[in-house]
């Protein structure tokens, strides 16, 4: 049943048999709807929701010590000098 105050507009339903207003949860539901509203727009303001750009075909980069670089350097001398030494002795 509902009961309709002076001006004709709705003011509670009644359960039936029991004669108490049952409890309408649209304005607290309308109420959390609005904040999480809120909320989205304020992470949209403040760029939580932006895309990150990532660059996926980088080659990853390995810092070596410089000792490791001058061996390596010393190494291909050497294996240049070999290599010169057989062109020489054919």
């Amino acid at each position: 049943m509902i009961e309709y105050g002076e001006d004709g507009e709705a003011r509670a339903v009644i359960a039936p048999g029991h004669g108490e207003p049952v409890l309408d949860d649209d304005p607290v539901l309308r109420a959390v709807d609005r904040l999480v509203k809120i909320d989205e727009r304020l992470a949209k303001l403040a760029g939580a929701d932006a895309p990150t750009e990532a660059n996926l075909n980088a080659a990853p980069t390995v810092q070596r010590p410089a000792e490791l670089d001058n061996l390596i350097q010393q190494a291909r001398e050497r294996q240049e000098a070999a290599e010169w030494e057989l062109v020489a002795d054919e």
